[in-house]
């Protein structure tokens, strides 16, 4: 009987130690945990100091801009926009000419092609999704 007491306490002091070290485990991982967690409070406080240095220099440079720039005349304004304009003209006609083109290929094309086509651009996408 004396034996059977001496191995539970055995058991018992076995079990202990696998707590024991079982406890241990998370306070390093905690440590470790919270040696990142001042890495990333140290480079967020960097990245935060580094913008505000940038946005900073971006005030400099447009008061600079603007009181040492040359005025815009009223004059030219209008000159831009007519020229923006006539390019925003140019691209949709363009843009409506491909439409048309296109509209007539697929008028003309082989159904069965174009069937094959489709499937085969499904087909790829699939296999490119893996």
């Amino acid at each position: 009987m004396e034996n059977n007491e001496t191995g539970q306490r055995q058991g018992t002091h076995k079990k202990s130690a696998v707590k024991e070290k079982d406890n241990a485990q998370p306070t390093a991982e905690k440590s470790k945990s919270e040696e990142m967690d001042d890495k990333i409070k140290n480079q967020l406080a960097e990245l935060q100091a580094q913008l505000e240095a940038m946005q900073a220099n971006r005030k400099e440079k447009t008061e600079r801009e603007s009181t040492a720039g040359p005025k815009v005349d009223a004059r030219e304004q209008p000159q831009d926009s007519e020229a923006e304009a006539a390019t925003v003209s140019d691209l949709s006609i363009h843009i409506q000419e491909l439409i048309a083109g296109l509209n007539k290929e697929l008028k003309e094309a082989n159904p069965t092609i174009l069937l094959a086509v489709f499937a085969l651009g499904i087909v790829v996408g699939r296999l490119l999704s893996k």
